[in-house]
C-alpha cells in the first residue's frame, strides 16, 4: 500500500525545501514587480543584492508554469535564493554543499545551451555562475578544509529538480477550501490530515540518517589532497597565486599574460596545471584572472573548460 501523499517528495525536494523561505520571498517580489525594465534590488539579511534587468526577467520567468528556458531560469532563481540564505544565516557547510550542487548544474546547463546555439541564455548562465563563484569562494575561505570536503560530498545528495518552482510550498497563495463535515460512517483515521505530514517527517529523518552514514564512512576513507603552493608552479609566470580549499584548487592568473595566449595555448597552459592538481588528489580547479574574473574550470576526468 502506498503511503498517503508522496513520501518521496521529502527526499527529492530537499534542495528546494532548504531554499523554500527565500524562494517564497522571491516569488512575492515577482508579483510586486512583474516587469523587468530596470535592475532590481533584493534585500537579504543586513545587505541588499543588485540584479540586472535580464536576471530579474529570468527570475520572473522561473515562477511561471510554462515558457522557454525554464531549466536555466530555475537555476538562476535557486542561486539567488542561496545567496539570500547565506547572507541571512551566515557560513555553513550545508550552504556550500548547495552551492557546489548548483555550480555543477549550471555548468551542465551552459554546455547544453551552447550545443543548442542559445548563446544569449548561455551568457545569462555565465552571469549566474560568476555570482555563485564569488559566494563559493567566500564560503570555502571561511570553512576548514575538512568542512569543505564534507560539503563536496553533500553536493551529490542535492540533485537538480526539474518541476515547476510553483510546487515549492508557499510559492503560490493558498486557496481557501470549504471545510467539509465527514459522514459519521467515515473513520477518524480516514480524515486525519496530519498523515501526509507524518510521512514527510519520517522521510526527512531517513534522509538525515543516510547523510550521516555517508559522511561517517567517507570521512574515514577519503584522503585530503596534497597541498600545492605558488612554488609548485614557478615555471609558469602567469600563475599569480594558488589556494587549495578542500578538494578544489583556486588559481589566480595574471590578466596581461592570460590575454596574450590564444585558445590553444590557453588549453595547453591549463593542462600543465591540472595535471599537477590531478596528481595531488584534487577533484576540481577554478581559474580566475587577477581582476577577479572567472576564465576556466576543470573537473577530474575532463579537460579544462574555457569561459
Amino acid at each position: 500500500m502506498q503511503p498517503p501523499g508522496n513520501a518521496v517528495d521529502a527526499v527529492t525536494d530537499t534542495r528546494r525545501e532548504l531554499l523554500r523561505p527565500q524562494l517564497v520571498r522571491l516569488r512575492q517580489q515577482t508579483i510586486d514587480h512583474p516587469t523587468a525594465t530596470d535592475a532590481r534590488t533584493v534585500l537579504c539579511g543586513q545587505r541588499s543584492m543588485r540584479l540586472s534587468a535580464s536576471e530579474w526577467a529570468s527570475i520572473i520567468q522561473a515562477f511561471k508554469e510554462v515558457g522557454t528556458g525554464r531549466n536555466c531560469c530555475h537555476l538562476l532563481a535557486e542561486s539567488v535564493a542561496l545567496e539570500m540564505r547565506s547572507a541571512e544565516r551566515g557560513v555553513s557547510v550545508e550552504d556550500l554543499g548547495l552551492g557546489l550542487a548548483l555550480a555543477r548544474d549550471l555548468t551542465a546547463a551552459r554546455r547544453g545551451l551552447l550545443q543548442a546555439g542559445s548563446n544569449d541564455r548561455a551568457e545569462l548562465v555565465d552571469q549566474a555562475n560568476a555570482r555563485l563563484e564569488r559566494l563559493l569562494k567566500y564560503l570555502q575561505g571561511e570553512l576548514k578544509p575538512a568542512d569543505v570536503h564534507r560539503a563536496q560530498m553533500l553536493s551529490d545528495l542535492y540533485p537538480q529538480e526539474t518541476g515547476s518552482l510553483l510546487a515549492v510550498r508557499g510559492a503560490t497563495p493558498a486557496k481557501k477550501v470549504p471545510r467539509a463535515v465527514a459522514p459519521a460512517s467515515v473513520s477518524a483515521r480516514a480524515v486525519d490530515s496530519s498523515a501526509p505530514r507524518r510521512w514527510r517527517a519520517w522521510g526527512v529523518v531517513a534522509l538525515c540518517a543516510v547523510v550521516a552514514l555517508l559522511l561517517a564512512n567517507t570521512l574515514r576513507s577519503d584522503k585530503v589532497p596534497s597541498q600545492l603552493t605558488r612554488k609548485d608552479f614557478a615555471d609558469l609566470p602567469a600563475v599569480v597565486n594558488v589556494k587549495p580549499r578542500g578538494p578544489v584548487l583556486y588559481v589566480t592568473l595574471k590578466l596581461s599574460r592570460w590575454k596574450a595566449l590564444d585558445p590553444d595555448d590557453r588549453r595547453s597552459f591549463l593542462a600543465r596545471i591540472t595535471e599537477k592538481a590531478n596528481d595531488a588528489g584534487f577533484d576540481q580547479a577554478q581559474f580566475s584572472t587577477d581582476d577577479d574574473k572567472l576564465v576556466a574550470r576543470w573537473a577530474k576526468g575532463e579537460d579544462a573548460e574555457l569561459f
